[in-house]
C-alpha cells in the first residue's frame, strides 16, 4: 500500500466521522427544538386554564406551570414570566379577597377569632 492510498483512506476516514459527528448534532438540535415546542404548548395550555371556572382544571394548569418552571428546557425569560404570572395571580387572589372581607380580615394573635373594634 503507497503512502498516497493510505492518505487517501485517512481523508476517507475523517470525512465519514465529520459526517456522523454533523448528523449526531443536527438529531441533538431537533430533539431539543421538538422538545422546545412540546414545552411551549403545555405552557400555553396551562396560561390558557389558570383562570378556568373549574377547580380541577385550574389546579392542573398550576401543576403543569410548575413543572414547566423547574423543566430544564426553560429559559430565563420564561422563568421570569411564570413568576411575574403567579405573583400577579396571587395579588388578585388577594385584592379579590379584601374587597369581599375574605379571610385576610384582622385576627386577634392571642385567640385567632376576628378582633372585636
Amino acid at each position: 500500500m503507497d503512502p498516497a492510498e493510505i492518505v487517501l483512506q485517512a481523508a476517507q476516514l475523517v470525512v465519514a466521522l465529520a459526517g456522523l459527528i454533523g448528523l449526531v448534532v443536527t438529531i441533538q438540535q431537533r430533539t431539543n427544538s421538538d422538545n422546545r415546542s412540546e414545552w411551549w404548548k403545555r405552557y400555553t395550555w396551562s396560561i390558557e386554564n389558570i383562570a378556568n371556572d373549574n377547580e380541577r382544571v385550574r389546579s392542573a394548569a398550576w401543576q403543569n406551570t410548575k413543572a414547566l418552571y423547574q423543566s430544564s428546557l426553560i429559559t430565563k425569560t420564561e422563568k421570569a414570566l411564570i413568576a411575574g404570572l403567579a405573583l400577579e395571580t396571587l395579588n388578585d387572589d388577594n385584592r379579590k379577597q379584601d374587597d369581599t372581607g375574605g379571610s385576610d380580615a384582622p385576627r386577634n394573635q392571642s385567640s385567632g377569632t376576628p378582633n372585636d373594634c
